[in-house]
């Protein structure tokens, strides 16, 4: 092997084990990101074969591993779930990417390092992260989930902008544009990076249950100790044999007196475009209606179900307009506010 080659795989290999976790997945946790990094990693392969040079083992074991995880973030027949640093794609390119990396792996439940959670039966497929954000280019998600039926997204996180506007990029970055939980439109970490400062991280716990079928995700995290004293809970049921998804969500007793008392309690979840909502006069109900005419239910303990306009970055390089579905609450320690996803039969 020529002594430049040598020295360029050599590179190529450091490079891997810096950006590339045990599991596979790129150390952004960006699903968008990582179909970028194999797409290079599989050009690479394919430049060695058809330059008549054999292929290192661990590059096709890591692009083996790669596909497989992105097979994991595929949410429908054509798109990727929407966690950290968005960059649009197009279906060709997702399936292409797929085909190529010849990845014969089974898709897990859960990514260890990552730290992200599956579970896709019955046309029902739920991707939740349940990992701490990266340092930079900081998403303050944690806890968010995406979910499809039938391979039509329900609900979804915002996206991030297709132009470079501060505002915009604050705006997307935000808890708030997460499908999860945020206490006084607090982010949940810190979403602006600067070196030799004390970042404000969510560090993130989770596990997940496994019974007769039907899954539990428990999770919690601390991105509001700093500031509350406070821990954010979530709890997520999962029966995908009776197309159900229930949660519950709380925020545990301050642990410490600090000066900074929370007020008010913020649970989010962002709607597809393409879905249509109707909420009952009750404001106790949620209707949403697919593309295909399947309709699901969102039904909560609390008094009322609040709609909100909001837009979604999460598609197309152009602003959708979208809904969001809003509880809004007085922040109590331990209170459990309850809700359900349920498809109507």
């Amino acid at each position: 092997m020529k002594p430049k080659l040598e020295l360029g795989l050599e590179i190529l290999s450091e490079i891997i084990n810096e950006e590339i976790l045990d599991d596979g997945m790129h150390f952004s946790r960006s699903p968008s990101k990582h179909l970028y990094f194999l797409k290079s990693l599989i050009d690479i392969k394919n430049y060695l074969g058809l330059s008549g040079l054999s292929v290192p083992k661990t590059l096709n074991e890591v692009i083996a591993k790669m596909g497989m995880i992105l097979k994991f973030f595929k949410i429908n027949n054509y798109e990727l779930a929407i966690f950290n640093e968005f960059n649009l794609i197009y279906s060709y390119q997702l399936n292409e990417i797929i085909k190529r990396s010849n990845t014969r792996l089974k898709i897990p439940t859960i990514l260890n390092n990552a730290c992200f959670k599956r579970i896709s039966q019955n046309k029902l497929t739920f991707i939740m992260d349940c990992g701490s954000p990266p340092k930079e280019k900081t998403h303050a998600g944690s806890l968010s989930f995406e979910f499809s039926y039938f391979g039509e997204k329900l609900v979804v996180n915002s996206g991030s902008p297709f132009v470079n506007d501060k505002k915009w990029i604050e705006a997307m970055r935000s808890t708030a544009a997460h499908s999860t939980v945020s206490v006084d439109d607090v982010n949940s970490s810190d979403i602006f990076y600067q070196k030799d400062t004390d970042t404000r991280i969510a560090k993130v716990w989770s596990e997940l249950l496994v019974d007769k079928n039907c899954y539990w995700i428990n999770s919690a995290h601390s991105g509001y100790k700093k500031i509350f004293g406070i821990i954010h809970n979530r709890k997520i049921h999962i029966d995908p044999d009776n197309l159900t998804i229930r949660g519950q969500d709380y925020i545990s007793k301050p642990t410490k007196y600090l000066s900074n008392i929370p007020k008010k309690i913020f649970i989010r979840f962002h709607i597809h475009p393409d879905v249509k909502l109707n909420v009952t006069t009750s404001k106790k109900k949620v209707f949403l209606q697919l593309k295909n005419n399947i309709a699901w239910e969102f039904i909560c303990s609390e008094a009322k179900i609040k709609l909100k306009e909001g837009i979604y970055l999460g598609a197309k390089k152009t602003i959708q307009k979208n809904n969001h579905i809003l509880i809004s609450e007085n922040l109590v320690p331990e209170k459990k506010i309850k809700w359900m996803f349920r498809l109507i039969k």
